[in-house]
């Protein structure tokens, strides 16, 4: 009798292991949810035996294996559950688990306590910079707006686990921006500061329990306050967001735990109870369009979404991190290097760049290096050629000596002034560059 159980446990734990295969081969439940997150998937190998003696095939099927056993999604799932469950801990990469299970993202701790202090001379040398496109966008009637969006450690320090938990420095990146930045007339609107001083009077959750962006409820006030700033900025009246109170939410809006989607659990973490007010655009015609470009990132895709673009602009693109321009073309991608940034800043009406105060580190995002760009460098020396053409024709020695020339090498008298010009305004570069 012991030996057939044992017989029996064997062939269980057979079955066991050979079921992920057999479901793997023939579905014979329905394939469990999708995992959240991004991933390359893997195709299976075709085999061959050359594949096979070279030992690719074998790599290549546990790769393809490994991303596609039976069952794969819900053992991952159990998995993440049990460590949240039991540890605290989140399956996901930059997840914190919090005190009463608020989640946050390293990055976000890190920038409210300070550890990821640039320090203030890259502070100041970048508002500086910043400065320096702001007065020559505004030599084109072109405003620019900053935009600090809120983090969600200055936001909810309470939840902080106290492994983490540090009083915030008064050397942090945040402070020092909004130091520097005082100290220019740039534009500002400090969504941050803003935030936390309305967080217990506000009737709605400006910021999700589960989630890392600005909550969807907030999304009308936060367009309401940029387009009242843009209205006073360009002296135009433009379309706003009419508001009322909706019912309160039974479930959290999807954008409300993209952490929370990220982790893979197979039970939901409770949540605050949300209340989505009622929206939409006015439609006047009457009003204005601004032409406007948004530099930003991920904080903007909520305002892109809803549709700011096209109802209170004028078709305005976003500029995703100053990489990726949206909306893409239906022909190929659009990114920021293939075009003359500089020229369309300079056709617009207003440019706003948009951060939150956790990506501060890599604020600007590479826009202060839009005036270095090769198109601007272009323009400018076409520019100093056209007016150095222009001072020759009225210095009769000079232009005198360009006709000679031109008759010389047997050109036009056009194509020797340019040759002359570009020549000179070279050379001049080269002796202020040394």
């Amino acid at each position: 009798m012991e030996k057939k159980l044992k017989i029996l446990a064997l062939l269980l734990m057979a079955l066991l292991l050979f079921i992920p295969l057999i479901q793997l081969k023939f579905h014979f439940l329905e394939p469990s949810k999708k995992l959240s997150g991004s991933y390359q998937k893997t195709e299976k190998p075709v085999f061959s035996s050359e594949l096979w003696f070279n030992n690719t095939f074998q790599q290549d099927f546990e790769k393809y294996f490994n991303q596609n056993f039976g069952f794969r999604n819900t053992l991952v799932r159990l998995h993440n559950q049990i460590n949240y469950s039991l540890f605290k801990k989140a399956e996901a990469k930059g997840v914190i688990v919090g005190k009463n299970n608020y989640l946050y993202e390293t990055n976000y701790i890190n920038s409210y306590n300070g550890t990821n202090y640039i320090g203030k001379t890259e502070i100041v040398k970048r508002v500086e910079e910043l400065q320096i496109i702001y007065d020559h966008l505004k030599q084109h009637n072109t405003e620019l707006l900053v935009i600090i969006a809120p983090g969600k450690a200055y936001f909810y320090p309470e939840h902080i686990p106290n492994y983490l938990s540090m009083k915030p420095s008064d050397s942090n990146n945040y402070k020092i921006y909004l130091s520097a930045l005082s100290q220019t007339n740039i534009p500002i609107i400090d969504f941050n500061t803003l935030f936390v001083s309305m967080k217990d009077t506000s009737s709605i959750v400006l910021y999700p329990k589960t989630g890392i962006h600005w909550s969807q409820a907030s999304i009308p006030f936060v367009i309401d306050s940029i387009l009242k700033k843009t209205e006073i900025l360009l002296h135009k009246n433009l379309n706003h967001v009419i508001t009322y109170r909706g019912p309160d939410a039974d479930t959290v809006d999807r954008q409300d735990s993209d952490i929370e989607r990220g982790m893979n659990l197979i039970y939901p973490i409770d949540k605050l109870k949300m209340n989505y007010p009622k929206w939409h655009f006015e439609n006047n015609a009457t009003k204005d369009k601004p032409k406007m470009v948004a530099i930003g990132d991920s904080f903007w895709w909520q305002l892109y979404s809803s549709g700011i673009s096209k109802h209170a602009f004028n078709n305005a693109q976003f500029w995703y991190y100053y990489k990726e321009i949206y909306p893409q073309s239906n022909k190929k991608d659009l990114f920021v290097k293939d075009i003359y940034a500089l020229q369309k800043l300079e056709q617009s009406d207003i440019v706003i760049l948009m951060t939150t105060e956790a990506n501060l580190t890599k604020f600007p995002f590479g826009f202060e290096d839009v005036m270095s760009s090769k198109p601007y460098y272009d323009s400018i020396f076409n520019r100093k050629v056209e007016n150095l053409k222009n001072y020759i024709k009225t210095n009769e020695s000079w232009f005198n000596k360009v006709k000679a020339k031109a008759q010389e090498n047997m050109i036009s008298i056009d194509s020797m002034l340019q040759v002359d010009a570009e020549y000179t305004i070279r050379k001049e570069e080269i002796i202020n560059n040394k």
